[in-house]
């Protein structure tokens, strides 16, 4: 049975770790350009890592196996658990007449967080799998692996 617990396990550390990386350094730069801009930060720096790396990781993993279409719309879900609490409790601080709110109004903020940010799962997910590409990290396709398996004298 494919459990979330065992894809979680089998998924290598360098896969792990190449996530964290890359979440982080997108998470702080969204941290910046949002304080940059007045749209939105986190009360502290610190929520960065455990909102990119300890909750968005985890999720972008669990769907990774999905098509870009099921991803975000996990996306939203997972984005709307954290989004709306955090709004709710002040973790997270939307800045008062922000871009957004001028262009869709106030009362819409923090679902045009939920949607847009749910698109960070399909995305984070394709430039991870391109990074494994790039790195020779990436197990081979099934038609790839016939096909290595057919030229070395075997029968599929």
């Amino acid at each position: 049975m494919d459990t979330l617990l065992s894809r979680w396990r089998e998924t290598p550390l360098r896969t792990w770790i190449l996530y964290a990386i890359l979440y982080a350094t997108v998470g702080l730069m969204n941290q910046r350009l949002g304080q940059h801009w007045h749209i939105a930060e986190f009360r502290h720096d610190w929520q960065v890592l455990t909102c990119y790396v300890l909750y968005l990781v985890p999720w972008s993993l669990a769907v990774r196996r999905f098509g870009p279409a099921d991803q975000f719309v996990w996306g939203m879900l997972c984005l709307a658990l954290i989004e709306i609490p955090g709004y709710a409790i002040g973790s997270s601080i939307a800045h008062p007449g922000n871009l957004l709110d001028q262009w869709f109004g106030e009362r819409n903020f923090t679902l045009l967080m939920t949607v847009g940010f749910a698109a960070f799962l399909p995305a984070g997910n394709l430039v991870v799998a391109r990074l494994e590409q790039l790195l020779g990290w990436s197990e081979p396709t099934r038609a790839s692996r016939g096909a290595t398996v057919q030229a070395g004298g075997e029968s599929a």
